[in-house]
Formats: C-alpha cells, structure tokens, sequence
C-alpha cells in the first residue's frame, strides 16, 4: 500500500518540473534561432554563454514551486482532495509562501511535516501531498490519527462537495449517527454478538441488508454498529454514485475503519467494479455491512460467502420498533406493522397534529402507496426466486424468529 502511494512520485512529472523543462526548452530555441542567419564568430561565442546560463545558471524566481523541492509526495487516487480539506480546515495548518494567487501550506502532525500548494482559482491542490521529517510509513500513521482525532464520534460519511460545472469532489463529514429514541430490534443483539465473536477470531464478516425502500436498512446497519462500538466509515452510494471503487479502497487502507458501511449498493454506477472491490474490503475492514433495495439487477456474484456471509431481508420493520410510534391497541395496528418505517412516521405525525380520527382515514391510502411502491421494488429478497405476489423470501435469512 505504501509503495502504491509514495512510489509513484519518482516517475511522476510534477508541473514544477514541467514548467521549468518547458522554459529552457524555449529559451535554448530562441538562442539557437538567432543564429541562422550567416552568424560571426563573435556571435557563436555569445550564444554559447547564453546556453550556458540557461542550462548551468541559478533556477531563481520559481518561488512557491520550489518550496516543496526535497520532500516526499504521493497523491492518493480520488482521496487527496478530500485529506487537503481536512488539512486546510485543521489548527495547526499555516501559510509558508506566498506568490500573487499561490501559496505554499504546511501542517505538522506527530513531528512530520505535511505540506501542499494552493491556488485561489482552483479548489485542487496543484501537485500531490508533501512529507518531510519521517518515513512513509510514519507519515501515513500520524495521517490516519489525526484523521480520527478530527472525527472523534468515531464515525464518518464520505460525501461530495461542489458543482457540476466546477466538478464533484469527495468529503469527509461528521456522520450523524444520533439514534436516540430508536429501539434497537432483537435481530440488531443477535447479528452484532454473531459478528463479534468472528472479529475476536481475526475471521471478516461481511453482510448484505435487502429489502423496500423505508423499512429502515440503514438505521438497521447503524443499530449494529453502534452495538458493536468501533471506528466506522460510511459510503452513501445514492450521494457519490460516480466514485472511483479504487477510491474507496484507498480511504480503507489508509485510515482502516474497523467497519464499512455502504448505503443502497444497487445504485453503484460500476457494479463490477464495486464486486471486484469487495474482497478487498474486507481484507482491510473486518467488517463490511451494506443495503440493497433489489438484487434483481445485481450479479449473483454479490450472493456468495467472500463478497457476503450473510443476507438478510428485511421486508417488514420489527414489531418492538413499531410500538414506538403507533399504539398495539390501535385499531389498525396490524395492518400498519407490515409497513416500512417511513409510513409508520407518516401515520403518527397525523396522528400528532391532525388527531387520531383524520389519522385513521389516511391509512388505507398509505397502505396502497407501500404496496405500490413494494411492487415495483419487484424484488424484496436476497434470491431471485421471489414472488412478485406476496414478496415473501424464498430463501433462508436470519430474522427475528431465529436463532
């Protein structure tokens, strides 16, 4: 991984370098033009101390390129402009040079010095990431702490930043992991206690969440990372759906999350890619958690043990959770506990400012809106072999009535 980041920089043709070969290119012409024409003696020897002073003479003006001139660099692939704005946004980081609308920023964490250009045209660093002052591999340890000293909840979310006429770059956020008032369902203890003890036997577990849109997946993966207390990472595929998948393997091998999330991966851009990835993952995060609305379109490759261990659908909501919104002795408590989470709100934010009465006469509407919805999801199991009728799963899974 090392030699990924940090040797690239000995073949790599900086445009520092560019511009000065670019310079004495052009200069040595001009001078070797100005002698076409039946040149003197006198002219030979003047053009020849010309050459030399371009070629042999002081390199003086190239100011902010220069500042950076003996250290390391490496450019981790589509991660380095979301590290400069944790850099440039963090204490400590200070201006060393500055040249008409470029500077030269530096950051010094554990005694290693991090350092990059700026330009106020473009939101880009103009050349890589420099180190000075240790080793790569120190470099990328006092990295990876400040990394998490910056998001001591312990949980981030890549997101994206920017335009679509300036470009989209990739983030680092505080993820919001509030749950207060989500009752966790019994599933959540026993699917966090069963990947615990594979962890505490250095064995990666890896788990697929398939199901309706709003039967709570997400808040599901949540609940178990929470139970399970580690550092985790989050990647929202619906936001970032353009996302290089060697991007996201670098931000696991760089700051190794103890846990990867991946939200709504049937929406990926580049499936294969995302599949030939998985194994990766999981070598570096030993746990990998993510959530599927259908696996209809998906390769069956998703299903096998080594991409996921373990498939669960999740075409209901558990009860327990229901109880925290609707009542048991409410009247239509039954039909409503077959409804995802999202129409379990709506119900009770009518009950809560309309009254119970105005409440009760939405709920044959927003049981035909779930079951329209549930229909065109089409697929509400990890097996392709789902009746469209009553997507009910065919398969094994691991639910609330088992063991």
């Amino acid at each position: 991984m090392l030699s990924k980041l940090f040797a690239a920089r000995e073949k790599r043709i900086s445009s520092r370098g560019l511009k000065k070969a670019l310079k004495t290119v052009g200069e040595c012409a001009s001078i070797v033009i100005g002698l076409r024409d039946k040149p003197t003696k006198l002219d030979y020897a003047a053009s020849a101390i010309k050459l030399a002073s371009v070629l042999f003479g002081s390199d003086e003006g190239n100011g902010v390129w220069d500042v950076f001139d003996d250290w390391m660099t490496f450019s981790p692939k589509g991660v380095k402009t979301a590290i400069l704005e944790m850099l440039s946004q963090s204490p400590g980081s200070r201006c060393v040079y500055n040249e008409k609308n470029t500077q030269a920023m530096v950051i010094t964490l554990d005694g290693i010095d991090f350092g990059w250009t700026r330009s106020f045209s473009m939101r880009d660093s103009l050349d890589g990431i420099h180190v000075k002052g240790g080793t790569p591999e120190q470099a990328l340890n006092a990295l990876r702490k400040h990394f998490w000293h910056v998001h001591q909840g312990g949980h981030v979310r890549v997101a994206v930043t920017g335009s679509l006429t300036l470009g989209r770059m990739p983030v680092f956020a505080e993820d919001e992991f509030d749950l207060a008032g989500c009752l966790a369902p019994d599933m959540c203890s026993e699917i966090s206690e069963r990947v615990s003890r594979f962890n505490r036997s250095g064995v990666p577990r890896s788990m697929l969440f398939v199901g309706p849109p709003g039967t709570g997946k997400s808040t599901l993966i949540k609940l178990i990372a929470r139970a399970l207390d580690k550092r985790t990472l989050r990647v929202p595929v619906h936001e970032i759906r353009s996302i290089d998948v060697d991007a996201v393997i670098t931000m696991v091998e760089m700051f190794e999350p103890e846990v990867l999330m991946i939200d709504d991966l049937d929406r990926a851009s580049n499936p294969t890619q995302l599949l030939d990835g998985l194994e990766k993952l999981r070598a570096h995060t030993g746990i990998v958690m993510a959530s599927m609305n259908t696996t209809k379109r998906s390769d069956p490759a998703f299903l096998r043990p080594g991409r996921f261990d373990e498939i669960h659908s999740i075409t209901t909501i558990d009860e327990s959770v229901v109880k925290q919104f609707v009542d048991e002795d409410d009247p239509d408590f039954a039909t409503i506990k077959q409804w995802p989470i999202a129409y379990v709100r709506e119900y009770r934010h009518n009950v809560n400012v309309m009254g119970e009465e105005y409440a009760r006469k939405l709920v044959a509407e927003l049981d035909e809106r779930q079951k329209t919805a549930r229909k065109l999801t089409e697929d509400c199991s990890p097996s392709a072999a789902v009746e469209a009728d009553d997507c009910e799963p065919k398969c094994t899974v691991i639910d609330d009535d088992d063991d």
